[in-house]
C-alpha cells in the first residue's frame, strides 16, 4: 500500500507539470494568432489602398482617352478648314485668269482683283503657318498621350500583381489563423480532458486515504 501511495503521488506530479506546459503553449498560441491577425488587418489595409489607386488610374485613363478624341477633331477641322482655303484660293485663281483674258481694257478692275487675289494668298498663307503650327502641338500632344497611355497601361498591370499578392497574403493568414484556431481548440479540449482526469484521481485519492485510514 505504501508502494501505491507514492505512484500515486509521482503520478500527480507528472499531470501538474504537464498540465503547466499546456497552459504555457495555450498562452504562446493565443498571441501568436494576435500576430497573424495583425497581419491579416495590414494586408487587407493594403488590399483597400490598391483597389483605390486602380481606380483613379482607370479615371485618369478615360480622362486621356476622351482628350484623345478632342484633339482627332481639332485636326479634322483644321483640315476641313485647310481645304476650303485651298478650294477658295482656286476659285480666285480662276476669276483672275478669267479676268485678264476677257478683260484686257479694263486695267483698274484686273488690278483690284489683283489686289484681292494677293490678300487672300497672304491670308492662306498665314492660315497655313498656322495650320503647321497647329500640327506640330497636335503631334506633339498625341505622342505624349500614347507615352501617358502606356504608362497608365504599365501601372495598371502593376497595381493588379500587387492586388494579386494582397489577395493571396489574406487567404494565407487566413488559413493560418484557422489552422490555429483548430490548434487552441484542441488544446482546450486536451486540458478539459486532464482536468476531468486529474478529478477523478483526486476522488481516487480520497477514497485511497480513506482505505489507509480504515486499514
Amino acid at each position: 500500500m505504501k508502494q501505491l501511495f507514492e505512484t500515486s503521488i509521482q503520478q500527480s506530479e507528472e499531470n501538474r507539470k504537464l498540465r503547466e506546459q499546456i497552459v504555457e503553449n495555450d498562452h504562446h498560441n493565443y498571441f501568436k494568432i494576435n500576430e497573424e491577425q495583425n497581419r491579416a488587418s495590414d494586408a487587407r489595409f493594403k488590399y483597400d489602398g490598391d483597389r483605390l489607386a486602380l481606380e483613379q488610374a482607370r479615371l485618369e485613363y478615360d480622362r486621356m482617352k476622351l482628350e484623345n478624341t478632342e484633339l482627332k477633331e481639332l485636326a479634322e477641322s483644321i483640315r476641313d478648314e485647310y481645304i476650303g482655303l485651298n478650294s477658295q484660293e482656286k476659285i480666285y485663281q480662276d476669276e483672275f485668269v478669267r479676268i485678264e483674258n476677257k478683260l484686257n481694257s479694263q486695267k483698274k478692275k484686273f488690278n483690284e482683283l489683283t489686289e484681292i487675289y494677293i490678300e487672300v494668298k497672304q491670308k492662306n498663307d498665314i492660315l497655313n503657318k498656322e495650320r503647321e503650327k497647329r500640327e506640330e502641338i497636335y503631334k506633339k500632344r498625341l505622342e505624349d498621350a500614347i507615352e501617358k497611355r502606356d504608362n497608365l497601361k504599365n501601372f495598371i498591370d502593376d497595381v493588379k500583381n500587387q492586388q494579386k499578392e494582397a489577395d493571396e497574403a489574406v487567404e494565407a493568414a487566413k488559413n493560418k489563423i484557422e489552422d490555429l484556431i483548430f490548434d487552441r481548440d484542441r488544446l482546450d479540449s486536451e486540458i478539459q480532458h486532464l482536468i476531468q482526469m486529474k478529478e477523478r484521481r483526486n476522488e481516487q485519492q480520497i477514497q485511497f486515504n480513506l482505505l489507509l485510514n480504515n486499514v
